[in-house]
């Protein structure tokens, strides 16, 4: 039989322990994401899946349209492209030069 779920307390801003436990939790999942990601950059066919998915991002490409709504649609695949270069050039910098530089040879 399963077990009731319990209700989420809702978070604490003004006690001092609920705090605590919250930055814990995000540095324990940025760190979870950074092995995540090196895991990942670390082998070959990673570096190229993720070189794959910024060039579909188009983040070195000008997202202007005349077409205000196809401007805002590359924008927002820059945008995440953007964020996870940002995240990639974090986790390990030489891991994401060989990248480039592994995705430029491929062309």
């Amino acid at each position: 039989m399963a077990e009731p779920e319990q209700e989420a307390m809702p978070f604490d801003a003004g006690d001092a322990k609920s705090v605590k436990d919250l930055q814990r939790s995000a540095k324990t999942l940025a760190m979870r994401r950074k092995e995540a990601l090196l895991k990942f950059m670390s082998d070959k066919e990673g570096r190229t899946w993720f070189y794959d998915l910024l060039v579909k991002c188009h983040i070195y490409r000008n997202p202007f349209s005349t077409d205000p709504i196809q401007m805002a649609f590359s924008c927002g695949e820059m945008n995440i492209g953007q964020q996870i270069l940002v995240e990639l050039e974090a986790a390990d910098p030489s891991l994401y030069l060989l990248m480039i530089k592994e995705g430029h040879e491929n062309g």
